[in-house]
């Protein structure tokens, strides 16, 4: 028997007929692969179903593959009374944008009187709801499963009436951000992982695997201890959590039964830190999964724990050491010495393993920092027998500025500068026959300009959406709209008011005293 709706899905639900059900929508504006890989598309779905019931809710879901049509329903977005729309991170709100003018929705809540009422959330969204707060109807500050609690109260309440819905976010002050400027929104989290709602089912197709491969997707911990400057997400979802080895285990026992698979891909912003990391792998090994740990810090790497990592079928091991400087490595977060970061990755490669290498640019006081990223690779290749020239993959991203952590203070690093560092980057390691991939600038500046942006971004937004959402569009839509784009480039002092300042998420304070630190540091040191 084939699978259900235009992907060919299993462990859906068909929708009843014949009964009035109150339609929602769970959005994701990127790829239908990336939609499955992402574990609210899984969680929201089957909580909606399990608290509100097949009788009464029909839940479809829509992406870049199906912006016009339900997976399963094939039913438009402009049916549906409510929208949960995901996004990923701050170029998921073009697209999105132009999700809804592509299904006849108007993007300005001010102008729309129906459709679905349109509620974000997401991490770039957490940290700065201001850029799409006059495109959706409220806004989601904190965990996923405390939004979803709050949301199946009000449909308790409201049904499918829009005007209710839109009234009790007015009286909800559980996360919700509704753009008041009187009012402070604080995140609202869940404390105990243990006690989140976590599906043992997973939505699957039978055309498109999600981008881990095959397996049950669970997440081990959430936030992260380091809290590395520049990282967005550690820093929004502070504090860190950990779901217990016990729940882990029974999650994934029933996880892979129901899914007829023996392999486990495990969440985390650093897996080791997890107290019973170590003993969840060594079960897994023992009762015959094989496991996949998408993000890994290499401060917490050994030797033993490279080898159980194969052992559990995963062939590639990711080091982002940012920068190949130890003392500034250590002003993100992330110190190491040099010999036994060159120790960690020859015997990756020694275990014939891929290595894939993240190093960032534009960081503050990093100066020739494309000449030591050459000298650093240079030293792996001569520290190791390298077999073949293709298991090293370098990475060079430009250092994105984001809302809510350190760094907000912070400018891009300008085209001309990227330009002439990853120019010289890509003649040196092509020389060396090592492949390495260079993030687009443009791209780097669209992220900043909507991440670092109030809410007067929302014309330029529904302009370049308009012109196709591309970035070729963006620099027109851009001129049309006479943007002021130049906060992207200044650094900003410790008074600086910023366009998010109503969202309160905790580490005001800290983030304060990192970004001058860096910022005294960047003064004082060079390279």
């Amino acid at each position: 028997m084939g699978g259900i709706g235009q992907f060919n899905e299993y462990n859906v639900f068909m929708p009843g007929k014949g009964r009035q059900l109150i339609k929602i929508a769970l959005v994701y504006p990127s790829t239908y692969q990336a939609s499955i890989t992402n574990l609210f598309t899984h969680i929201a779905y089957y909580y909606i179903y399990r608290t509100l019931g097949a009788g009464r809710v029909l839940v479809d879901r829509f992406t870049l593959d199906n912006v016009s049509a339900g997976a399963i329903t094939g039913l438009p977005l402009g049916k549906f009374d409510i929208a949960l729309v995901s996004i990923g991170f701050e170029l998921d709100i073009v697209n999105f944008i132009r999700m809804l003018v592509v299904n006849g929705i108007i993007p300005y809540k001010r102008k729309r009187s129906k459709g679905p009422v349109l509620i974000a959330g997401g991490p770039p969204l957490i940290a700065n709801p201001e850029p799409i707060i006059d495109i959706v109807d409220a806004v989601f500050i904190g965990d996923g499963e405390a939004f979803l609690k709050v949301l199946s109260e009000i449909i308790d309440e409201c049904s499918s009436d829009r005007h209710c819905i839109l009234e009790r976010f007015n009286d909800t002050k559980n996360g919700l951000y509704l753009g008041n400027k009187e009012r402070k929104v604080r995140k609202s989290i869940i404390s105990n992982l243990d006690d989140a709602f976590f599906p043992t089912y997973q939505i699957r197709s039978e055309k498109v695997q999600p981008v881990y491969g095959d397996g049950y997707y669970v997440e081990a911990s959430r936030g992260c201890k380091w809290l590395c400057p520049f990282c967005l997400e550690s820093y929004i979802t502070h504090p860190p959590r950990y779901r217990s080895i016990s729940k882990l285990k029974k999650l994934i026992e029933e996880g892979t039964a129901n899914l007829k698979v023996q392999r486990a891909i495990l969440y985390s912003l650093s897996y080791f830190d997890h107290p019973n990391s170590l003993k969840l792998l060594e079960w897994l090994l023992s009762n015959n999964y094989s496991f996949s740990l998408p993000s890994v810090r290499f401060d917490t790497l050994s030797k033993s724990k490279i080898d159980l990592i194969a052992l559990g079928g995963q062939r590639t091991i990711t080091i982002a050491p940012e920068t190949p400087y130890p003392d500034l490595s250590c002003r993100l977060h992330k110190c190491f010495r040099l010999r036994d970061l060159l120790d960690l990755c020859a015997y990756v490669i020694e275990r014939k393993l891929n290595l894939k290498l993240y190093f960032m640019l534009g960081v503050p006081g990093e100066n020739h920092s494309e000449e030591g990223i050459t000298k650093f690779i240079r030293n792996i290749i001569s520290h190791t027998k390298l077999i073949r020239r293709n298991q090293i993959r370098v990475t060079i991203n430009p250092l994105i500025p984001k809302a809510h952590t350190p760094f907000q203070y912070i400018p891009l690093i300008s085209k001309s500068l990227y330009k002439q560092k990853t120019t010289y980057l890509k003649k040196k390691l092509n020389a060396l026959g090592i492949r390495v991939s260079i993030y687009d600038w443009k791209w780097a500046f669209a992220q900043a300009l909507i991440g670092l942006a109030g809410k007067d971004i929302s014309k330029l937004l529904v302009v370049w959406a308009l012109k196709g959402g591309g970035i070729g569009s963006l620099k027109t839509a851009i001129k049309e709209t006479n943007y002021d784009f130049s906060y992207v480039f200044k650094y900003k002092d410790l008074n600086y008011e910023f366009p998010w300042n109503k969202v309160v998420l905790g580490l005001e304070d800290l983030i304060k005293r990192e970004a001058s630190a860096l910022l005294e540091y960047a003064l004082k040191y060079t390279h």
